[in-house]
C-alpha cells in the first residue's frame, strides 16, 4: 500500500490493512472532523477523489437525484463513516451505504485500493495543514 506519510504507513503495517477498527478511525479523522473545513475549500481534490472511487469502486448504486450528474462519493462515504454505516467482506471488500429521506446510496470498495483512497484523502488533509501553518506564519 503506497501512503506517502511514514509513521501513519508504519503503524499500519503494525497493525494491519485488515483491521476494521483502524480503518474506520482513519476514515473519520480523515473525513468526518474536518467536514466543514474541507468541504467547500477543497473541491477540487474532492473531485481528484470521487474519479478514484468511480474507477475503482466494484458496485455503485444511487437514487440520489443530486447524482445525475456525478456521484458525490466524497459526501457519500464522509455521511456513511458518520452515521457507522459501513460493511466489510473480511480481507475483500468494505461498504459504505448512504441513506436520506428515502434516497440511498451504496459503494463496494476493495481493500486493495484502500491505500490509494487513505492517500488521496491524506493529501487533502495535508494542505489543510499547510493553509494553516502558512496563515500562521503570515500574522
Amino acid at each position: 500500500m503506497t501512503f506517502s506519510h511514514h509513521p501513519i504507513k508504519d503503524e499500519i503495517k503494525k497493525i494491519g490493512v485488515n483491521n476494521q477498527g483502524t480503518l474506520l478511525i482513519y476514515l473519520y479523522a480523515l473525513l468526518v472532523v474536518p467536514k466543514e473545513i474541507t468541504e467547500s475549500k477543497y473541491k477540487k481534490d474532492q473531485d481528484i477523489l470521487n474519479t478514484l472511487v468511480q474507477s475503482r469502486a466494484l458496485r455503485v448504486h444511487t437514487t440520489y437525484s443530486s447524482d445525475q450528474l456525478g456521484v458525490d462519493f466524497f459526501r457519500h462515504i464522509r455521511n456513511a463513516i458518520a452515521h457507522l454505516r459501513v460493511e466489510f467482506g473480511p480481507g475483500e471488500t468494505v461498504t459504505f451505504k448512504d441513506f436520506f429521506h428515502g434516497d440511498e446510496f451504496e459503494v463496494v470498495f476493495p481493500l486493495s485500493h484502500i491505500g490509494e483512497f487513505l492517500t488521496e484523502l491524506q493529501r487533502i488533509h495535508r494542505s489543510y495543514v499547510c493553509d494553516i501553518r502558512n496563515r500562521v506564519e503570515s500574522d
